[in-house]
């Protein structure tokens, strides 16, 4: 059997992922490398897979214990006990890219400065991905994120002429540091990449995306969501959909009390990313405003009215879910994914306009129904998990 080789980050990106093997486990030899969060996901969801410390005994000796030592002086500030990823993992992933990044700067201080002002987001470390890669010698390799480890993967998959699949979860076409065949998930997206003009995406392929063909869900689950949350004694459910580092999240929260004490009869739901730090049990704050994270999103969104975010790509899951969206940009930061420019959100940069839109949404049918027209424009192209396997299938041949 052909071997494809796939590493995966949390939260979505591990979701596609989940969904994938399922199809590709009968045709290839399949190895996921599960990153920082994504360990959690394929164990809950029992897919084997490997996490990073796996492959720390291919090294050199003298590389191991250099990933260590700036792996465990990183984790220091950087390991948070609180999440689902194992401290020896943390400390590999860390002192990986460190080690990493000293060799591509040739400088340890220069190095250090760059971690200090990006944090990870300085990490490429396409030297350790091409020596897993001659390790694991895949026949192809897939991708669902273009930064960090996933694009050094992808960067040293190019390097040894290695074939790349990139499945782009957004609507979006930004540059990439890679040579890829690109996964998109509608004709809007193709579209987007086509006139983008970039010179790396080798092939646009109109797939769908796996996650929303979990769209349609069994009415059992959001059965369930409803009980769980006794949504019945409500007439609208307004869901807050969070991200990790948003400046407005504190702001919004505490709107969203003031919003539920005067509107008894609706029910507000903090959903926390799952890089965010809470316990398994609800946060009960009101009796129609609680934070929760380790509840399955879509059957979630399929009993919501309106859901807010900032950028999540959980917004983009409300939209097929024909839920209506509203984007909150309070410090007006530029947004990587901004969906009120696309027509399928609206857009609020204060909290009057919070305050207005949800009015809007829940009293305005007109504006309800200009942003249901626009959703139509996204319809996604169905069955994405066997499409995406057959494009696998002719590159590795």
């Amino acid at each position: 059997m052909k071997k494809v080789f796939i590493p995966s980050y949390g939260g979505g990106h591990a979701n596609i992922m989940k969904l994938l093997y399922h199809e590709l486990k009968n045709k290839f030899d399949v190895e996921i490398l599960a990153l920082t969060l994504a360990d959690d996901v394929y164990t809950k969801a029992n897919i084997p897979h490997k996490t990073i410390k796996d492959y720390l005994s291919i090294f050199t000796e003298e590389d191991q214990k250099n990933i260590l030592d700036h792996g465990q002086e990183l984790a220091k500030t950087e390991y948070n006990p609180q999440s689902s990823m194992q401290y020896e993992d943390c400390v590999v992933y860390l002192g990986m890219g460190m080690v990493d990044l000293i060799r591509q700067l040739q400088s340890f201080e220069k190095a250090e400065a760059e971690f200090k002002e990006k944090g990870r987001k300085a990490f490429c470390p396409f030297n350790a991905a091409k020596r897993i890669l001659q390790h694991v010698q895949p026949d192809i390799v897939v991708v669902s994120v273009n930064v960090r480890f996933e694009a050094a993967v992808g960067i040293a998959a190019n390097q040894l002429g290695i074939p790349v699949v990139y499945i782009q979860d957004c609507p979006i076409a930004l540059p990439m540091p890679f040579k890829a065949d690109v996964c998109v998930m509608n004709e809007y997206t193709r579209k987007l990449y086509i006139e983008a003009n970039i010179e790396e995406a080798k092939n646009i392929h109109l797939t769908g995306q796996p996650i929303f063909d979990l769209v349609d869900q069994n009415t059992d689950n959001i059965t369930e969501i409803k009980k769980q949350l006794s949504l019945d004694r409500f007439n609208k459910l307004v869901v807050y959909l969070e991200t990790p580092d948003n400046e407005d999240t504190l702001i919004i929260e505490e709107f969203l009390k003031e919003e539920a004490i005067k509107n008894t009869d609706t029910m507000y739901v903090m959903k926390l990313h799952p890089n965010m730090d809470i316990s398994n049990d609800p946060d009960i704050i009101l009796n129609n405003l609680i934070r929760i994270q380790n509840v399955a999103l879509l059957p979630l969104l399929a009993n919501a009215d309106i859901a807010i975010t900032r950028n999540s790509t959980s917004g983009l899951e409300a939209c097929f879910m024909d839920v209506d969206l509203i984007v909150v940009n309070l410090n007006e930061k530029p947004l990587n994914l901004d969906y009120s420019t696309l027509g399928i959100a609206i857009k609020a940069n204060t909290i009057k306009e919070l305050r207005d839109s949800l009015s809007m949404l829940f009293h305005c049918e007109i504006t309800k129904q200009e942003l249901k027209n626009n959703r139509k424009l996204f319809k996604i192209v169905p069955h994405a998990t066997k499409n995406i396997t057959r494009i696998i299938e002719l590159l590795s041949n």
